[in-house]
C-alpha cells in the first residue's frame, strides 16, 4: 500500500565543473516487525497525507488484516502533522505505545526509529527507499531492511567475478557468514577455508599461510600445506586482514601477486587457484595513511568492496533475528521493544548471545522474556558506546539517509573527511554508510 508519492530533488553546489545529484529521498515508512501476523513481518506502507489505521480488522500492510486478538477493531491512526507525522489513540481497549510508553486517548508526534504497539503487534516508523532495494534470496542472511536487502543485492553481482573482495564492517556483523554465502555463490562445492590473521601469532603466520617442509624449523616434524593450498581450486577467507604484522603483509603481497607460494624452507613455489576474501573491522585506509597498512597491498585485496551495516543501521530486521535465534519461539512485545532500544556494540553476535541466555531462563514458558541480569547485562554494553560529538546540522536523532548523507557531501566538495567529521563518524563508518546507501563521492567533487 503506498499514500506517497516520492518527488526526486536535485542538489547542487558552487564552484566549477560540480555535477547535479539527483536524489530519490527516502519516504516516511511504517513497517510491521513483529506480531502473529508473522507473514507480514517485513511489510511496508509508505506514509503520506492519507491517515493510515493500525487496528485489528484494517488491511493496510499487503492488503491483509494482521490478524492480532490483542488490537482493538477500531484502535490507532498515524496521520501527517504540521511538522511531520504522530499517532493518535482511538480509545482502544489495551492501549497504544510508542517506545514502551502508554498513550491514551491522545496524539503523539512521531520521531524516526520510534517503535509502535498495538496489540501484540509493533511497528517501526522510519525512512525507507521507495521502491525498495532490488533483492536476492540468499541462505544465513535474514532481514528485511533496505540495509541488508543493498548486502544481498551487491553480493549476488561480486559472487560471480573472481576479483578480490574486502568486506568492511564492526565485529560481530557477520563478516564469516558473508564470505561464506560468496564463496558458495561463486565457487560452489569448492573449499571454503577460514583463517583469522589476528588469532595466530606473527612468527607462525608465514608458516600457516603458506605451508612448510619437515624440518623447516623448530617443531617441524611433517610437511604441510598451508591455508593457500588447502583452499586451491575454492575460496580463502582471511578474517581481520587488518591485523596482519608489517613483515607477512609483504609476503602475502607477493603471493598475490605471483599466485604462487613458496613454503617455509622450500625453494620451488607452487601456483594455486583461490578467490581471496578478506575482512577487517578497522580502517584500512587509515591505516595506510599512517604506514601500518601497505597501500600496494589493499589495492590488491580491495577489488571490490562490500561493507556490512552495523546491527544499529538495520534494526528492523532485529524481531526476525531473535526469532530465529530463538529456534522459533515467541518473545513478548515489551521484550523485543527493549531489545530494540539497545545500541548493540557487539551486533548480531552480542544479539545471538543474549537471545541464547533469555531462552534458557524461559523454559516452558510461552514467551521468551528478559531476566533483571540480562537487563543489567544490556546497560553494562551500552555504556560501550559513548555519544559522538555531531556536528549542529546533524541531530541525535537525525537518520543518516541518503539525502542527508548527500547534503553533507555536497557541503564539502565530496571530501571524505570533512563529510564524516560534519556527520559525526570516523571515516571508515562513513565510507560504510555512503557504499551502502549507494552513493559515490566522486560525484559531488
Amino acid at each position: 500500500m503506498t499514500n506517497h508519492d516520492v518527488n526526486s530533488s536535485t542538489i547542487t553546489s558552487s564552484g566549477a565543473n560540480l555535477k547535479p545529484v539527483t536524489i530519490i529521498p527516502p519516504t516516511p515508512t511504517l513497517t510491521l516487525i513483529y506480531g502473529p501476523a508473522t507473514q507480514l513481518w517485513g511489510a511496508r506502507v509508505y506514509l503520506g497525507n492519507i491517515p493510515v489505521p493500525i487496528d485489528r480488522l484494517s488491511r493496510t500492510f499487503e492488503n491483509t488484516e494482521i490478524a492480532d486478538p490483542d488490537a482493538s477493531r477500531v484502535h490507532a491512526q498515524v496521520q501527517k502533522s504540521m511538522n511531520g507525522f504522530s499517532i493518535m489513540d482511538l480509545g482502544s481497549k489495551n492501549g497504544t505505545f510508542v517506545n514502551g510508553k502508554r498513550i491514551k486517548n491522545s496524539t503523539v508526534a512521531l520521531s524516526y526509529g520510534d517503535i509502535i504497539q498495538v496489540g501484540s503487534t509493533l511497528l517501526l516508523f522510519h525512512k525507507s527507499q521507495n521502491p525498495p532495494p532490488t533483492d536476492h534470496a540468499i541462505p544465513g542472511l535474514d532481514g528485511h531492511g533496505d540495509a541488508i536487502r543493498n548486502v544481498r543485492s551487491s553480493l549476488a553481482k561480486m559472487a560471480g567475478h573472481q576479483t578480490s573482495i574486502l568486506i568492511l564492517g564492526e565485529s560481530g556483523t557477520g563478516k564469516e557468514v558473508v564470505a561464506k554465502a560468496i564463496a558458495d555463490l561463486g565457487r560452489p562445492t569448492k573449499p571454503f577455508v577460514a583463517f583469522n590473521v589476528s588469532a595466530v601469532p606473527a612468527t607462525l603466520a608465514e608458516s600457516m599461510l603458506f605451508g612448510h617442509l619437515k624440518g623447516a624449523f623448530t617443531d617441524a616434524k611433517e610437511a604441510r600445506a598451508g591455508v593457500f593450498m588447502a583452499a586451491n581450486g575454492g575460496t580463502l577467507f582471511l578474517d581481520e586482514i587488518g591485523d596482519l604484522a608489517p613483515e607477512t603483509q609483504v609476503k602475502l603481497l607477493r603471493v598475490l601477486e605471483e599466485r604462487a607460494v613458496v613454503p617455509v624452507g622450500a625453494t620451488r613455489p607452487i601456483p594455486f587457484d583461490v578467490r581471496i576474501v578478506s575482512a577487517t573491522n578497522r580502517d584500512l585506509l587509515a591505516g595506510v595513511k599512517s604506514g601500518r597498512f601497505r597501500g600496494d597491498l589493499y589495492a590488491r585485496l580491495a577489488g571490490m568492496v562490500l561493507p556490512l551495516p552495523s546491527l544499529r543501521e538495520r534494526i528492523e530486521d532485529l524481531p526476525l533475528l531473535a526469532h530465529c535465534f530463538a529456534n522459533g519461539r515467541r518473545f513478548s512485545a515489551q521484550a523485543i521493544t527493549r531489545l530494540m532500544t539497545h545500541s548493540w556494540p557487539f551486533n548480531i553476535r552480542e544479539l545471538r548471545s543474549v537471545v541464547e541466555q533469555a531462552a534458557a531462563e524461559s523454559p516452558g514458558h510461552d514467551f521468551v522474556e528478559l531476566s533483571p541480569a540480562i537487563i543489567h547485562r544490556l546497560d553494562e554494553h551500552a555504556s560501550i558506546l559513548e555519544p559522538r560529538t555531531q556536528s549542529p546540522n546533524v541531530t541525535a536523532r537525525q537518520t543518516l539517509d541518503t539525502e542527508t548523507v548527500s547534503k553533507i557531501l555536497v557541503e564539502h566538495g565530496g571530501n571524505m573527511s570533512q563529510a564524516a567529521k560534519a556527520a559525526g563518524k570516523d571515516r571508515g563508518q562513513f565510507y560504510r554508510i555512503i557504499k551502502r546507501l549507494g552513493l559515490d563521492p566522486d560525484s559531488f567533487r
